[in-house]
């Protein structure tokens, strides 16, 4: 598990399309389907139900999601206290 699946799986949660999520993070739909399925090959749970209309998280996805936010969240304040101190 890495950063950029956490990174892409918080965005397909929060556009409910991995096209959508893949033109946020500037990615092609294939990448970003390729970093989902590496993600949950790691964790061992389907985190989403996909389908013709989008995809939703599983009952382990919503789980997931929060520790994953929180995670992304921790991560970006450390590189902001990076910087500051690079300052």
């Amino acid at each position: 598990m890495n950063f950029f699946q956490m990174k892409a799986f918080i965005e397909v949660a929060q556009a409910a399309s991995i096209s959508k999520a893949a033109q946020n993070l500037h990615l092609t739909q294939p990448a970003v389907s390729q970093q989902l399925q590496a993600l949950e090959k790691c964790l061992g749970y389907q985190l989403l139900t996909r389908s013709n209309k989008g995809v939703r998280l599983t009952e382990y996805g919503n789980i997931f999601y929060s520790y994953a936010q929180s995670f992304i969240t921790l991560w970006e304040k450390r590189e902001t206290l990076d910087i500051q101190k690079q300052l």
